[in-house]
């Protein structure tokens, strides 16, 4: 049995070539999606360190950088560590087109045997579109869209302060490239839809939208090199459930003879869905690569867990491993600050009490992220690292997709503040109050 190496996707590593100060390499906030894949890939036998790896990248940098600073550095770690010529690779959405950007390049040294994707958009996803041309999320309040939200919002805005930058674009294209190598390619359906006044509506061919992923393209226009590298390859395909398929987009009244930066094809007014899709990536799109492909219903960060019984299979593991459900989230508060403080939750006597999830570093950025809160307000404790002003910037699913809130104060070095968060249905703004 051939060593394992997964490579998680977008926003899946954490360490000190993301963010300094943050320590050794760690799945970070994510870990809430791909730790208990991690344990399913133990309870099949194998040993982390021992003959499963996890490749950890600079997810912020193109495809093309990560691959050869991150991937084919730790295929070359693991085959010498294991004494094996070959590796077998598990790869989550963007950590897919890490496995394809090695295997199709001059690089390869034809040491894979199993390549499997997992919701790996080939030809990209149209929700990319919003980040990369407006700086904003995507309208979306699924299981799946809630799940990512909360953490290219809050990227967006930490890199968007420590840069100082003057809009959440510039912030995105400044620290983010790696987000333009996920728009879709040429190879992908017309997804905008220009929707003017008076006008019949039309598709916008994909080479005439001013963002484009070359980096997609030309990787599909050779993705036959896929096939002559003596790897077998697998897809485990998301379906069934909401997944963006275009975007209607309306030019300012205003013409221009040369296009914004922001939203340069128009602004959104409106969005279509399919079910053929994992709500991030359509099914056409991570099936397009072909191979041996497996079908599942499951939303785009839960289908590593949901589909383990099938990768099993495919591993050619012996041990029946039986299929699970993952927990979805529906609800959060996430919580960074940014200034000489940390961070954290106050846990009470009270039932129900709600678990956090922290990363921070000792720059004074440190971020709370809490799932399914059962217990309202919240009580968060604030340390003054130093003294100086610090900010908390607070998103929830009812925020606008386009900010988050944010509270600023004062602390003195070592002093201690205690404030109370509450959300409530009827008010989109949290409400914060200190406690004495």
């Amino acid at each position: 049995m051939e060593a394992l190496i997964f490579i998680p996707g977008l926003f899946g590593s954490m360490g000190n070539d993301i963010i300094p100060g943050t320590g050794d390499w760690d799945f970070g906030l994510a870990a809430i999606n791909y730790r208990p894949f991690i344990e399913r890939l133990t309870s099949m036998g194998y040993k982390e360190g021992h003959d499963l790896f996890i490749c950890f990248y600079d997810w912020r940098k193109s495809v093309k950088e990560c691959t050869e600073r991150y991937l084919i550095p730790k295929i070359h770690e693991v085959k010498a560590k294991c004494h094996q010529d070959k590796v077998d690779i598990i790869a989550h959405s963007m950590g897919g087109l890490l496995g394809r950007c090695y295997i199709q390049s001059t690089l390869y040294s034809y040491d894979i045997d199993k390549f499997i994707m997992i919701g790996t958009p080939n030809t990209g996803s149209v929700k990319a579109y919003y980040p990369w041309a407006g700086g904003t999320v995507p309208p979306d309040d699924s299981a799946v869209g809630i799940a990512s939200h909360w953490l290219l919002k809050g990227y967006a805005w930490l890199f968007a302060r420590i840069l100082d930058a003057p809009s959440p674009l510039d912030a995105i294209h400044i620290t983010l490239p790696s987000l333009q190598d996920m728009l879709p390619s040429i190879q992908h359906p017309p997804y905008l839809i220009s929707d003017e006044p008076f006008n019949q509506k039309q598709f916008i061919p994909v080479e005439r939208v001013y963002y484009r992923n070359h980096f997609l393209d030309e990787l599909n226009r050779l993705s036959y090199n896929l096939f002559t590298r003596d790897i077998r390859i697998s897809s485990i395909i998301g379906d069934t459930k909401p997944t963006m398929t275009h975007i209607s987009v309306a030019r300012s009244a205003v013409a221009s003879a040369t296009p914004a930066r922001v939203w340069p094809d128009g602004r959104p007014v409106r969005h279509y869905t399919s079910r053929h899709g994992d709500g991030t990536v359509l099914t056409a799109s991570s099936g397009y690569i072909g191979g041996q492909q497996y079908v599942f219903p499951a939303y785009h960060s839960a289908l590593p867990v949901e589909a383990s019984h099938i990768i099993s299979h495919i591993l050619g593991i012996s041990k029946p491993v039986e299929p699970v459900h993952a927990s979805s989230i529906t609800s959060y508060i996430s919580i960074i600050a940014d200034g000489p403080v940390s961070i954290s939750l106050i846990h009470t006597d009270r039932g129900g009490s709600a678990q956090a999830h922290a990363m921070s570093n000792a720059k004074g950025q440190s971020w709370l992220f809490i799932p399914q809160p059962k217990l309202l307000p919240l009580s968060i404790s604030i340390k003054g690292l130093d003294s100086g002003e610090y900010v908390l910037g607070i998103d929830t699913p009812g925020a606008p997709i386009d900010r988050i809130f944010e509270f600023r104060s004062f602390i003195k070095s070592a002093e201690v503040q205690n404030i109370s968060i509450q959300i409530t249905p009827f008010k989109r703004k949290p409400v914060i109050r200190r406690i004495r």
